[in-house]
């Protein structure tokens, strides 16, 4: 379960003698996410990912599904709290809280989260998103991975890139290579970006038996 809260911060303003109480917005947002589910200690389960609180996460959810195309929302957060509940007789559940540390961005999945075991590839061509038309004001890119099997490489470097007639890419944004999982990374870009968007994969140096679980979104400003 995900609880997913934008707030306008106000504050009362009424005045002697008015009849109704008044309110006026700060000019100041808050972006706040509640995740409530089942206590897991497993490797990279849930109590190894929130134990640590405090911490500095990007966090990205696809609200219409795990789909190519849709609309998922993500933000660079820092961790509050970490609650267990441990029950006799049921099973045990975990929960935390997520302040932003700016603001939260929606934008669309370029790539789902699923795995891939080709050493390179990319989505363009029939697999990129058209948005219809450039925007000029830059945006924000997205990775989660969850597994990586380099199988003798030396590390992944995922891109996002843009067209302007879904023919000819360039590279948008080039995240950190990714080394071990699970990582997760998200990069801001300004200026122009163009019409299409997709994404690429490579497994760098050389190897066998390579696989990589991710997720990558871009949201335009």
């Amino acid at each position: 379960e995900l609880e997913d809260n934008r707030e306008a911060l106000i504050e009362e303003i009424t005045a002697l003698g008015d009849a109704w109480e008044a309110h006026a917005y700060i000019g100041v947002k808050r972006y706040s996410l509640q995740q409530r589910g089942f206590y897991n200690d497993a490797a990279n389960r849930s109590n190894a990912a929130l134990i640590t609180v405090g911490a500095a996460k990007n966090l990205s959810f696809g609200h219409e599904g795990n789909v190519l195309g849709r609309r998922f929302v993500g933000s660079a957060m820092i961790q509050a709290d970490y609650m267990r509940q441990i029950s006799r007789g049921q099973l045990h559940k975990a929960s935390a809280k997520y302040e932003s540390t700016d603001s939260h961005d929606e934008g669309i999945i370029l790539h789902i989260l699923k795995a891939e075991t080709a050493a390179s590839g990319n989505t363009e061509g029939a697999d990129s998103q058209d948005n219809a038309a450039s925007s000029a004001n830059g945006g924000a890119g997205y990775v989660q991975c969850t597994a990586l099997t380099l199988g003798g490489y030396t590390s992944v470097t995922i891109k996002i890139r843009h067209s302007a007639d879904d023919i000819t890419y360039a590279d948008l944004i080039t995240f950190a290579n990714l080394t071990a999982a699970p990582a997760s990374e998200r990069l801001e870009v300004t200026g122009t970006v163009n019409r299409h968007l997709a994404h690429s994969w490579l497994f760098n140096g050389a190897g066998a038996a390579n696989t990589i679980t991710y997720f990558v979104g871009f949201a335009r400003s």
